[in-house]
């Protein structure tokens, strides 16, 4: 029965105690990659990287975003990139509910965001 107490989570926050605790925004570069990442209110802009062709690598630490704020990607410093890789190579848990974009791209954008976990 604890271990179960212990899993509970749902989306949005985790239940304990009988209080719902909401989820914070936060999205956090671990500094290797040149990822720059600007707050105003819970959204973030996100800049820089690392440019290969048409291809842009981003790395983090956190990166959650829950309803009501936001993750734009900015390209205006590499505006021909046509796809995104980022990872999240810290060790919570990414709880993604909010709006992710692109702006300032000369054409559309595929992003692809995994998890990075290291043995």
């Amino acid at each position: 029965m604890s271990i179960i107490s212990l899993c509970l989570g749902l989306v949005g926050g985790i239940f304990v105690s009988g209080i719902l605790l909401p989820v914070m925004a936060q999205v956090t570069s671990d500094g290797t990659t040149n990822t720059v990442v600007n707050e105003n209110d819970s959204n973030f802009t996100i800049v820089d990287g690392i440019e290969k062709g048409n291809n842009l690598f981003y790395s983090f630490s956190s990166f959650t975003i829950p309803t009501n704020t936001s993750a734009t990607f900015d390209l205006v410093n590499t505006p021909n990139i046509t796809t995104i890789f980022s990872r999240v190579a810290g060790g919570n848990v990414s709880n993604i509910d909010g709006l992710i974009s692109t702006v300032n791209s000369n054409s559309l954008v595929s992003l692809f965001l995994g998890c990075y976990a290291s043995s």
